[in-house]
């Protein structure tokens, strides 16, 4: 199961394991809907201005979702396992995915062509955060943190944990700060 709320805007997703997106506005929901063929929602994030949410499911798919009208936007396919995070760059130009796989995928955002594959862990990828700065990290079962320029696909640096898998991964607001989460409960 997912939540996320979206920053600066009164916009609230949740998705689970009965495979629906539910993404509320200002307390009205906006989409309850059937996704990712009946198989569980593992990931959700919301733009930050209020008008994008994506998904991604055990059916290693995508779906961008345009929250003024309620309906789906884009359906992304290239992941060959289920998704495990997903995140959209602070001017919603583009989208990341992570999947129980060692890579991640970027997406063009108005079209949904995948336009980078980037590969640097060498186990499953289980989170996923951009920077205020375009910057993307990446968190990793092989208790290593990737942060990327997102725009090149290099990989501008590589932070080791405590030699446990890395469960989740945050930039704070002020985009200079990283917060990680370990396995075995250390946070960082």
């Amino acid at each position: 199961s997912a939540l996320t709320v979206s920053d600066g805007t009164r916009v609230v997703g949740s998705a689970g394991a009965d495979g629906r997106v539910r993404i509320s506005v200002d307390g009205t929901q906006m989409i309850d809907a059937a996704a990712h063929n009946g198989l569980p929602v593992t990931a959700i994030a919301i733009s930050r201005d209020g008008r994008t949410a994506l998904s991604g499911g055990g059916d290693s798919e995508l779906r961008a979702w345009d929250l003024r009208s309620g309906t789906e936007r884009l359906h992304m396919r290239g992941h060959e396992h289920p998704i495990t995070a997903v995140a959209m760059n602070p001017d919603g130009a583009t989208f990341a995915s992570a999947a129980q796989e060692t890579r991640i995928m970027v997406w063009d955002a108005s079209t949904g062509r995948l336009s980078a594959i980037l590969s640097g862990h060498t186990d499953f990828v289980n989170d996923i955060a951009f920077a205020s700065d375009d910057r993307l990290a990446s968190a990793g079962a092989d208790g290593k943190i990737l942060i990327w320029d997102s725009a090149s696909g290099s990989v501008q640096r590589t932070l080791s944990g405590t030699g446990t898998a890395i469960s989740k991964v945050s930039f704070a607001a002020d985009g200079r700060t990283l917060v990680s989460g370990s396995e075995d409960g250390t946070v960082v």
